[in-house]
């Protein structure tokens, strides 16, 4: 049985978009990083920050939907749907139009892209700093690493001289003792 078209996908205008189960968005693709970020009664939720993160698990992280139609990604759906010909005006009046046509509030949706910015410039914030924080950390461990790799192959190079100089010593006084003992046995 086929699906009815609306009138914008007959148009042209619009493209069917497959709908994904919020399991399916939720997903995780590997690690979830968890930032410093209050939760609802105001505490904070602390993670590790040593793995990628996609922006589902971020957006999941933060509470904030990666899909639907009261974000501003209900914009790009519309705006992918348009021809890529059209001028960018057009594409924006008729992106307008398709929205208020919706009954959904464009500020609304302006408002959602703002905090996703907001929000996403916090984490890569919070993110790069802690990754500066691991790596000056990890090279002041490799100093200290270095200083006793140093100190220890001083130790050997005292050694060795040590060595040297009892050895040197020791044939000194064999050779003084051999040559007594030959001059004696003759």
């Amino acid at each position: 049985m086929k699906s009815k078209k609306s009138f914008l996908e007959k148009l042209g205008i619009l493209e069917k978009i497959e709908e994904t189960t919020m399991e399916e968005e939720l997903k995780p693709q590997g690690e979830i990083i968890i930032i410093n970020n209050p939760n609802e009664k105001g505490e904070e939720d602390t993670f590790s920050m040593d793995k990628f993160f996609s922006i589902n698990e971020i957006y999941s992280k933060l509470s904030l939907p990666s899909k639907g139609t009261d974000t501003i990604f209900i914009m790009h759906s519309f705006l992918e749907a348009l021809p890529q010909n059209l001028p960018l005006e057009v594409k924006r009046q008729s992106v307008q139009d398709l929205v208020v046509a919706s009954g959904m509030d464009i500020e609304a949706l302006l408002q959602d892209g703002y905090k996703r910015l907001t929000e996403l410039n916090i984490f890569i914030e919070k993110f790069s700093t802690k990754i500066e924080e691991d790596i000056v950390e990890t090279e002041k461990d490799i100093e200290r690493l270095l200083e006793k790799i140093n100190e220890r192959k001083k130790f050997i190079a005292d050694r060795k001289q040590l060595e040297g100089e009892q050895m040197a010593t020791i044939q000194y006084e064999t050779q003084k003792i051999q040559n007594i003992i030959n001059i004696m046995s003759e």
